[in-house]
């Protein structure tokens, strides 16, 4: 229901029952009153009119008595009828009689005794026609009707615009700022402040709508705050776990990493029935250059064999640094043949390197260890061993080559 109709349907039920309160009430007190006023004023006409009758009767002055009684009908047009009876009903007025009316809702009838003292000597009676007055009363009441719901009408109109003006339109317009608070926008307008309930509440709204956005900027910024906390953990997290599996001088996987990698082909190995190779490399003259040129020159030349290696090695293939100038690799689906080819590529490009240190040159060669993992290979530390082993012989076999140790070898 609008707030129209709220407010207009009081004002009809207002009207209705003042309607009806005049129809049953006021109207019917209203001809009541008139017809006493009538009753009154007759009564105490007729009281002038007995006196004057009272010596006239005394002295049996019928002619005068006449007289002055058709004058009252003539002067008094709503009087219908006049009777006077003497003492012992006899009719004296009018000459031919007719019964009395009886009283109705539109005819009144009063009677006056005429003493003198305390003597009664005659009656008269008094028949008036008060239709006039009462339509009169009904017109009233038509005006009445009328005049209340041309009332109603403008009241109607009037507290319409009024609605619309002071409530309906600040209303709408704090409704359509609530949606768009709603969708996150806190620049609606809003209805003028005004002095009464309307305004109070626009102040409200004003209030309200300030401490939602001071809070949703607030959220906002601890929303931010907290992505950016996060965004740093993930980075260190990241970093830190970067770290945990890197060598931080070659930037290579280091031992953990490789191992927990090895494990997992190792498994895989044995549940696909898949052959991957693991190569174990040693330097030959690492020590030799560690010692003579210090240990910066040591750590370049690993920096730049750990990029050597990578190059020979698949995307799925892992190379680590497994400790001081030891490396490792993980070849992955890859039968002995394959990784006997990867090896020799690596030590004739191994065998034609040359490191340059403060403008010297140093060969640096490489030995070897080839273990291929099967399906029966069972632990890391079979596999690490066999390929140590095998690395340990290509060195007592000359360096600078490698030495394959498969399965049926262990």
């Amino acid at each position: 229901m609008s707030l129209r109709l709220k407010i207009f349907l009081p004002l009809v039920v207002f009207v209705l029952l003042f309607i009806s309160y005049a129809k049953l009430q006021w109207l019917p007190q209203l001809t009541a009153f008139i017809t006493q006023q009538h009753k009154e004023q007759l009564t105490g006409h007729l009281h002038s009119v007995g006196e004057s009758l009272v010596p006239l009767l005394l002295e049996d002055q019928l002619a005068n008595i006449h007289s002055i009684l058709d004058s009252l009908l003539e002067d008094n047009p709503n009087w219908m009828q006049i009777e006077l009876r003497d003492k012992d009903s006899k009719i004296l007025y009018p000459i031919f009689s007719q019964p009395l009316p009886e009283a109705k809702s539109d005819v009144l009838v009063v009677r006056r005794p005429l003493k003198i003292y305390t003597r009664q000597i005659a009656t008269i009676d008094v028949v008036v026609d008060i239709s006039k007055d009462l339509e009169n009363i009904k017109q009233l009441e038509n005006h009445l009707f009328i005049g209340l719901l041309i009332l109603l009408i403008i009241i109607s109109l009037a507290v319409s615009i009024m609605v619309e003006l002071i409530v309906s339109r600040p209303v709408q317009r704090l409704a359509e700022a609530s949606n768009h608070i709603a969708k996150g926008n806190y620049t609606a307008p809003l209805p003028n402040k005004s002095s009464d309930e309307i305004g109070q509440l626009v102040g409200s709204f004003e209030s309200m709508r300030t401490s939602l956005e001071d809070y949703n900027n607030r959220i906002k910024q601890e929303i931010e705050g907290h992505k950016s906390t996060a965004e740093n953990l993930a980075e260190q997290k990241e970093h830190y776990a970067y770290h945990a599996a890197h060598d931080s001088l070659t930037g290579l996987i280091n031992r953990r990493e490789f191992e927990s990698r090895l494990r997992a082909a190792i498994d895989r190995a044995y549940m696909d029935r898949a052959t991957h190779t693991v190569l174990f490399i040693d330097l030959d003259k690492f020590k030799q250059l560690n010692d003579s040129c210090g240990h910066l020159a040591g750590d370049e030349l690993l920096k730049q064999i750990s990029r050597l290696i990578e190059c020979h090695i698949r995307d799925r293939d892992s190379v680590a640094r497994y400790g001081g100038d030891e490396f490792t690799v993980l070849l992955e689906f890859c039968p002995l043949d394959i990784a006997t080819k990867i090896v020799t590529d690596l030590l004739s490009d191994m065998n034609e390197f040359v490191f340059t240190w403060e403008k010297q040159e140093y060969r640096i060669g490489a030995s070897i260890g080839v273990a291929v993992i099967t399906e029966h290979t069972k632990t890391i530390e079979n596999a690490i061993s066999a390929a140590d082993n095998a690395c340990y012989i290509a060195k007592e076999n000359g360096r600078n080559c490698y030495h394959v140790h498969v399965p049926e070898q262990a």
